[in-house]
């Protein structure tokens, strides 16, 4: 795919990680900024990954910060997908 200026997962999670601050005292439903707007992580669901995907999953969480959550990942990763999936 063509670059369209978006950024990539990782800026996007450096920049949630300059506001990781305040998330730490979070309860036990996630709840994080997502972009502009709090939303809980509170839909839990079960899939499966190849061994191969998760160990890039493993790697994202390594490169990123040690405080982002694979959700976040995940989540992220979605919503990028589906923003660049409009944009087509």
């Amino acid at each position: 795919m063509a670059n369209s200026g978006s950024k990539g997962i990782l800026s996007g999670l450096h920049e949630r990680n300059l506001r990781s601050n305040e998330d730490k005292n979070l309860g036990s439903k996630e709840e994080r900024n997502l972009g502009g707007s709090k939303e809980e992580f509170s839909i839990k669901r079960s899939y499966s990954l190849r061994a191969s995907t998760l160990k890039k999953l493993k790697e994202l969480k390594f490169l990123a910060d040690e405080d982002v959550t694979f959700n976040e990942i995940i989540d992220q990763a979605i919503c990028e997908l589906w923003d660049r999936r409009k944009k087509e």
